[in-house]
């Protein structure tokens, strides 16, 4: 889950002032953003219906970078402009950015 007291833009996507579950779908090349109305699911794929997906705020593309050293834990940071998530020898790097 994100929260934001103003507007943003993640990952391309505009994202008012609000709550709002955050998903990724990776791939060896890619890996999609997705940001969602509903703050009540949790990553469960079975139960992304339909209903749930209509709530998307919208789609982003952001490229993995491998690490030279794993990380053992599933660990999310913080960079100026950015939300990082690594794990085991995967980096994405999501940009965020102030919107308006």
């Amino acid at each position: 889950m994100i929260h934001t007291s103003g507007p943003l833009v993640v990952a391309g996507i505009k994202v008012p002032a609000g709550s709002y579950s955050l998903y990724t779908v990776p791939t060896a090349s890619e890996w999609e953003v997705i940001v969602n109305k509903s703050i009540t699911q949790w990553g469960e794929e079975h139960t992304y219906t339909d209903a749930v997906k209509a709530q998307e705020l919208g789609r982003g593309k952001v490229k993995p970078e491998a690490l030279k050293t794993p990380v053992e834990l599933f660990t999310i940071t913080s960079e100026p402009g950015f939300l990082v998530l690594e794990w085991e020898t995967t980096r994405v790097k999501i940009p965020v950015t102030a919107g308006s």
